[in-house]
């Protein structure tokens, strides 16, 4: 509790510092209130362009589209009460919070209600003047949205986005992907804030499917730029074509019971062919089988330049979810190729381009 009063107090200090920073606002003070009316926690008054307003502010941690639908009333109802001090005096409806998503700026833009963010983004509409600064999301922004992106919530999401049609209950989609229904429940409770599932029943019954799979993609991406790259080792093997290396790797993966993928550029490319050439293998191997003994079936030597063969090793079975068989070699699921694409080198932009295009589909 204490955090959020100290959260509270900064937001209302931010907004009277924006606000008095701001060419053509002056007399910018907070009205004092006697108890929380109708949601405004604070009020403040100002004048702009020489005519006087009054911010109805209601604060909030974080603010995601379903939790402004649900202050929608309220705000608009309070600032339609008169003034006690001066009943002429416009009142504009706001929230103020940490952290705001895009898709709740899009939904208060639209619905004509102001907003703070902990960044600094502001925005405040009247008749009489239209005031917008948008800054980029802070830091402790990016860190919310993150561990919806890792581990086994990583799983749910990927689940989803390879079946964006299919209605799921928490308990299916939690045996799909073999982890606690309590971890999917909590990402579908995080998606729903946001409003990319649509839901349908109630109770047991209730299941879930994606409403937008090209913003949640999108959102994949973005956190998956803020991620460090993952190591990657680099081979030589001698007098083979990259198609003969792709099957000895099967071969012997396959023989050594060791899981593997073909990922990046051939993965992309057995999906949806787009390039003439390709002249290196990547794959991603678990190694339940040690690297120097997968090497040496390969008569693979390892090399920091002008490799055929790049390994990169996985640390969990999640990163084989949903691999598929094409050409009897074993390929690592669409999304997963197309994220790692972005983070590749030369045209790998290009192919990833082109694979989500023809082969994701949004």
């Amino acid at each position: 509790m204490k955090d959020i009063a100290q959260s509270e107090q900064e937001l209302h200090r931010g907004l009277l510092s924006i606000l008095r920073d701001l060419p053509n606002v002056t007399s910018v003070y907070e009205e004092a209130l006697e108890s929380a009316d109708g949601g405004i926690d604070f009020v403040v008054n100002a004048s702009v362009n020489g005519k006087p307003v009054r911010l109805l502010v209601q604060t909030k941690i974080a603010l995601f589209p379903r939790d402004v639908r649900a202050a929608f009333w309220n705000l608009k109802s309070a600032s339609n009460r008169p003034s006690p001090g001066a009943a002429n005096v416009p009142g504009i409806p706001m929230i103020a919070a940490g952290t705001i998503s895009d898709g709740a700026k899009e939904l208060l833009q639209t619905e004509r209600i102001g907003y703070l963010d902990g960044a600094g983004s502001l925005f405040l509409p009247n008749e009489d003047f239209y005031i917008l600064i948008d800054k980029p999301s802070a830091k402790r922004a990016r860190k919310i949205d993150r561990p919806l992106f890792s581990g086994n919530r990583s799983a749910v999401i990927h689940a989803l986005l390879v079946n964006p049609q299919q209605w799921f209950s928490t308990t299916e989609l939690a045996k799909l992907v073999s982890i606690s229904p309590s971890t999917v429940s909590v990402v579908f409770a995080e998606l729903e804030k946001r409003d990319l599932v649509a839901a349908q029943g109630k109770g047991p019954n209730k299941t879930r499917r994606l409403a937008n799979p090209t913003a949640l993609l999108d959102e994949w991406v973005r956190q998956t730029e803020l991620q460090p790259k993952p190591e990657i080792r680099r081979y030589y093997v001698p007098r083979i074509k990259s198609e003969d290396l792709m099957k000895a790797i099967d071969e012997v993966c396959r023989r050594l019971g060791t899981a593997y993928v073909i990922t990046h550029e051939w993965a992309a490319q057995l999906y949806s062919p787009f390039l003439s050439n390709i002249s290196q293998v990547k794959c991603r191997i678990f190694p339940n089988t040690s690297l120097s003994t997968i090497a040496g079936e390969l008569n693979a030597r390892e090399v920091e330049e002008g490799s055929n063969w790049a390994l990169l090793e996985s640390q969990s079975m999640r990163d084989f979810l949903f691999e598929q068989e094409i050409r009897g070699l074993r390929v690592e699921s669409p999304i997963l190729a197309y994220l790692d694409l972005l983070g590749g080198e030369g045209r790998s932009k290009e192919l990833a381009e082109h694979l989500r295009v023809e082969r994701i589909g949004f």
